[in-house]
Formats: structure tokens, sequence, C-alpha cells
């Protein structure tokens, strides 16, 4: 079975990514709503998972149109609720920036892209728990059979499971001190384990949580107190490069972004893979 088939739902015409049965709309304009019933938009994760996880050719061929409009950015589903000026959009336009999630200003201007039909699951469930009287997080992501653990403060602080605080300022770090972080918590068996690493782009923005209704924009576990200042009004970095740079994810405004050059110092959040 190809990746994609163009097909057509009601008479409007669509592209089906036969990978979660999702049918995407075949052109930027608003679906005849006499034809598709609620048409909406992508969430930002439907558009992540469709640009990120697909060949550059077949984005060409299959959605070529959308990745030359006149803004490459698109609105999203979710509510920004926070700056109520602004709404959810993602990048698809150059490699480079494919990918990027950035708060638009209603007034500027975003192309709209609509789904015609939903996808087999639109959402990867995940369950988070804490681990008791230890400062990490499992998160089983249920629907890729995947169980990873976080720490729960950025690195440089330290968790106190007595007064469920974050004790210690938040360091920065380079790319070269990002990765002698990892190096470090595993020689030292931070929380009792070894194997920590930085995340990925994907993981660290599924700790986004994009509808919150105050900042920082990150899951209700991971909102935790610091003793000393807080690093939500700095990016974390990832372990994701493209020919702009690293990305990185801020928190504080919900930005997932390219071009962090290897001496810009950012906060650090360590993850392990379970299974």
């Amino acid at each position: 079975m190809p990746t994609f088939e163009y097909v057509s739902v009601n008479g409007v015409d669509g592209v089906r990514d036969n990978r979660t049965k999702m049918v995407w709309a075949r052109s930027l304009g608003v679906p005849d709503a006499n034809r598709i019933r609620n048409p909406r938009y992508p969430t930002v994760e439907e558009m992540l998972r469709l640009v990120e996880g697909t060949s550059e050719a077949d984005l060409q061929q299959y959605f070529g149109f959308a990745l030359t409009a006149s803004s490459p950015k698109f609105r999203a589903y979710e509510v920004n609720r926070v700056d109520f000026a602004a709404q959810w959009a993602v990048d698809i336009g150059g490699s480079a920036v494919r990918g990027a999630v950035s708060a638009e200003p209603a007034a500027d201007p975003t192309s709209e892209w609509f789904v015609l039909e939903p996808a087999t699951t639109t959402n990867v469930a995940v369950t988070y728990s804490p681990m008791q009287s230890r400062g990490v997080l499992t998160a089983d992501v249920v629907s890729a059979g995947v169980t990873l653990m976080w720490k729960r403060c950025a690195e440089g602080s330290v968790w106190d499971h007595l007064s469920a605080t974050c004790k210690g300022s938040p360091g920065v770090y380079n790319a070269a001190a990002a990765q002698q972080a990892a190096d470090d918590a595993n020689v030292a068996k931070s929380e009792t384990f070894d194997g920590w690493r930085l995340p990925s782009k994907q993981e660290l923005q599924s700790l986004l949580k994009l509808e919150a209704f105050q900042r920082p924009l990150v899951q209700d576990l991971f909102y935790v107190t610091y003793d000393q200042t807080a690093p939500w009004g700095r990016a974390f970095r990832t372990s994701t490069t493209n020919v702009a740079g690293t990305w990185g994810v801020h928190f504080d405004t919900g930005e997932v972004y390219p071009s962090v050059q290897p001496n810009t110092e950012l906060h650090v959040r360590l993850v392990r893979t379970v299974r």
C-alpha cells in the first residue's frame, strides 16, 4: 500500500496518509461545508507527524501546493489561551525550519489547511507517573509502546522530595557542556540511574501543553517550584540538529525553533529510555 494516495471525499479532493488514515484537503481553500462535515484545522501534532515523517520527494509530490503557500506557517487547531492576540502555527516551509512551532499574532498572515477526515489516532496518548521520593517521572507513550523517564528538575538543580521542590539554580549549557552534563549524570548514576541523554526535538516538544491557561506551557507534573530562579525564561536544548543548527524548546512561550548555535547557552532537561 502506498504511503499517500489521492482520494475524493464527497467530491472534495484530498490526500490520504495511509499511515494514519487521515485525509488532508488538497487545496488551501475552505472545504464545501455541504460536502465535508465539520472540517477543521489540523493539530500541531498532526502537522508535525506529517512533515517530520515524510520524505522530501513525497512532500513535494503530494503537498507541493502547501509548501509553496504565500505563508509557510499554517494555523493549528489548538487555541492559544495565554495570548489571545496570537494563534498557534506550524512552519512547513524549507527544511531548515520545517517543524517549527510558534505563536503568531492574529494580524499576521498564516495559511489555512483543513482535515477532511481525522486520523485513526489523532493524539499520542502519554501517561505520566512520578516515582515516589525520586525526582523522576516515567512517561508511557501508549500508542508507540515506549516508556521514557524524565528528570523533573532542570540540570543544575536537584529534586527535594520532602518539600517537593527543585533546589538550586538551573544551569545554562552550550552544546559541549550540555553533553558533559549528561555524561556526568551517568557517571554519578543520578537518581540511581544511568543512560541519561539529551532529548530529541520530538521528545522535548511532547512536554508542551499548548492549551494551558497559564505559563509555563508545560505538562502539569513538570510545573514544579524552584527555590531559586525558575528555568522558564530560557529555552531548553535538544539533541536534534538540522542545517540551521540545533532545535530548542521554550516552555514559557511554547515555541519550538531551529538555529540554536553550539555556543548558545540553554537549559537542559535529561531523559532516558526505559523500553
